[in-house]
């Protein structure tokens, strides 16, 4: 049985490695692990999250904080941007995504105590991610969003 963990990335050897080997061929709906990479070194206040299963990197997103979260109708103090989710195609259709998300709120109270509310967006013809993130307790805000792939669904969830 898996037990999954959150933590930052640390960019050690073997977190590099792992990433490096990163199943993930469809990025119709989100970035690849070296992409996050990119957007934390050139994005403020960003920070990549690891989804572990004992020491195997099996997920991976980001955690935006400031402005970001703004652009999609959120608060620069109180709120967190979540972009860029994934799941190693290894270790899909376990529900470890959903296992992930209802994580997240958890993570965010103990490393963001000033936080009070994470927010996505999720494409709308990504149904499979709307679920999850629905059965995670995700909620629908009605705010919409126009991306690189078309609408986007404004979902939040109070932490």
């Amino acid at each position: 049985m898996m037990r999954l963990v959150l933590v930052a990335f640390t960019a050690m050897h073997r977190e590099r490695v792992q990433l490096n080997h990163y199943q993930l061929s469809d990025l119709t709906y989100t970035a690849s692990p070296q992409q996050v990479l990119q957007r934390v070194k050139s994005a403020a206040n960003c920070e990549m999250i690891l989804v572990k299963n004992a020491d195997q990197i099996v997920g991976c997103f980001c955690l935006q904080g400031a402005a970001a979260p703004c652009e999609y109708g959120g608060d620069a103090h109180h709120d967190l941007l979540l972009r860029s989710f994934s799941i190693d195609e290894r270790y899909r259709r376990q529900h470890l995504g959903l296992t992930a998300m209802q994580l997240v709120p958890g993570y965010v109270r103990q490393n963001y105590p000033e936080i009070k509310r994470v927010i996505l967006a999720v494409n709308h013809a990504n149904v499979a991610a709307k679920q999850c993130y629905q059965q995670a307790g995700f909620r629908d805000s009605g705010r919409r969003n126009l991306g690189r792939r078309g609408e986007q669904l404004i979902y939040e969830r109070d932490v």
